[in-house]
C-alpha cells in the first residue's frame, strides 16, 4: 500500500498541495534520493571524446539527417519533413547528433519548437529539481540553454526523459562540440561556479 493510500485514504499525491506531498514523501526518501539530492554539478574538466569537424560535416548531412529522421519514425508530410532537415542541418546538426547518440533523435522536433539550436549547447545542469512524479522523490537534473540562462528546457520534462538519459545527454552532448567550443563552454561553467 502506498504512503498516501495509508495516511489518507482515496487521495493521490496529485491531489495534494506541493509542499505537503513533498513531507508525505520525505519521511519514505531512501538513501539513494538523499545522495542525489545532497549532489552538485562540478565545472567540466576535459571531455575524453571528440567527433572532429571534419569526421562530423562527413556523417552528419542533409542525406543522413533526412534518413534518421524517416527511421526514428518522424510523421510529418514529405515537403515539411524536408524542410525540418534542413532546417536541422542548416541550426542544430550537433544537437541532433547528441540526440540520435542518446536514442532520441525524434526529439528534435522539440527542441526545435522551443527554439532551440546548437547555439545552446552545452546545455548546463542548473540544480537538482525537486519533488518530480517521474522521480519518486529523487530530484530530476534541470537543464538550461546557454544562451538563455535561468530558463529550464521544457522539452526535457517529459516522462521519455529519465534521469538515467537526461545524465546521458548531458555527457554524450559534448562529444559533438569541436575543441576550441569544448574550451569556451568549459570556461563559462567555471565563472559560473565560482560566482
Amino acid at each position: 500500500m502506498g504512503i498516501i493510500q495509508e495516511d489518507m485514504p482515496g487521495k493521490s499525491l496529485e491531489d495534494l498541495p506541493e509542499e505537503l506531498a513533498e513531507e508525505l514523501l520525505e519521511e519514505h526518501v531512501t538513501l539513494e534520493v538523499r545522495l542525489l539530492r545532497a549532489q552538485m554539478a562540478l565545472p567540466r574538466i576535459s571531455e575524453p571524446y571528440c567527433i572532429p569537424q571534419d569526421n562530423f560535416d562527413r556523417v552528419v548531412n542533409v542525406d543522413t539527417i533526412l534518413a534518421e529522421l524517416q527511421r526514428c519514425g518522424v510523421t510529418l508530410a514529405e515537403t515539411e519533413l524536408h524542410e525540418k532537415t534542413v532546417e536541422i542541418f542548416k541550426y542544430a546538426r550537433k544537437l541532433f547528433a547528441a540526440l540520435v547518440c542518446e536514442g532520441f533523435g525524434e526529439c528534435i522536433l522539440d527542441f526545435l519548437e522551443e527554439g532551440l539550436c546548437d547555439e545552446d549547447m552545452p546545455f548546463v545542469r542548473l540544480e537538482l529539481g525537486g519533488w518530480d512524479h517521474r522521480s519518486r522523490g529523487a530530484p530530476f537534473p534541470i537543464l538550461e540553454s546557454r544562451r538563455y540562462k535561468g530558463k529550464a528546457l521544457k522539452c526535457v520534462a517529459t516522462g521519455k526523459w529519465t534521469r538515467y538519459h537526461l545524465a546521458n545527454f548531458s555527457s554524450q552532448q559534448w562529444w559533438v562540440l569541436a575543441p576550441e567550443e569544448q574550451e569556451k563552454a568549459r570556461a563559462e561553467e567555471r565563472q559560473r561556479w565560482e560566482e
